[in-house]
């Protein structure tokens, strides 16, 4: 994992450490309970997709089916929680600059590209992202495949018509901007740079993400 650390203390006076995610790549990381972070956009237009694993037990994770029953809508917004498959609280969304965000739209896997994009086998994925990051932070291959089918999806542009028909735009982001999270729980959160370029998900050309841990 490639961690940078920052030349720019808080307003505490600490120097964050900073995770740059590669376009199309996955990094994963750990926050305690309380501990804030940022997912910020580095050139703009680019989706993150984020999951996340309770750092006592691997096997509790973010869980969306519960989320959206607990929200009463398919949309992540500024205060929103997400829950666990134990319904509690593990992250939550306090800043946000552009107010796209969703927990309905699946997250891209190998398939996407195979089937929707009639693809050659091995193109970066965000599931395959996620696995990858949480394995390297000691998350099982099977507790990292349940938390990577739980993945939301941070920046995304996409809204329904009149007929309820779905239609993905490019992101709002510009340039450095951030959503800050806060942990509710101990954690290890691992987060994609989207690497779709088949559509308008990442304004057709994926971009590098990077983590602020606050």
């Amino acid at each position: 994992m490639v961690r940078i650390v920052s030349s720019t203390p808080t307003s505490g006076g600490e120097v964050p450490e900073q995770i740059d995610v590669p376009a199309g790549y996955g990094r994963a990381f750990r926050v305690r309970a309380g501990q804030q972070f940022e997912i910020i956009d580095v050139e703009g237009e680019q989706v993150a997709d984020l999951c996340a694993v309770a750092a006592e037990s691997h096997d509790e994770h973010i869980f969306l089916p519960v989320t959206r029953l607990a929200l009463g809508r398919a949309e992540f917004r500024h205060g929103d929680v997400l829950l666990t498959d134990r319904r509690r609280g593990i992250v939550r969304l306090d800043d946000d600059p552009v107010g796209t965000h969703d927990t309905l739209f699946g997250i891209c896997d190998r398939y996407r590209y195979e089937v929707d994009f009639a693809l050659p086998p091995g193109h970066r994925n965000c599931r395959d992202n996620f696995v990858e990051a949480l394995s390297a932070e000691g998350v099982s291959p099977a507790h990292a495949d349940l938390a990577a089918d739980n993945g939301v999806n941070i920046f995304i542009n996409q809204r329904r018509d009149e007929q309820g028909e779905f239609h993905l735009e490019a992101p709002l982001t510009r340039p450095g901007d951030a959503a800050r999270f806060t942990a509710l729980i101990d954690a290890v959160v691992a987060v994609s740079a989207c690497p779709e370029s088949q559509s308008a998900c990442n304004g057709g050309r994926p971009t590098p993400m990077r983590i602020r841990l606050l």
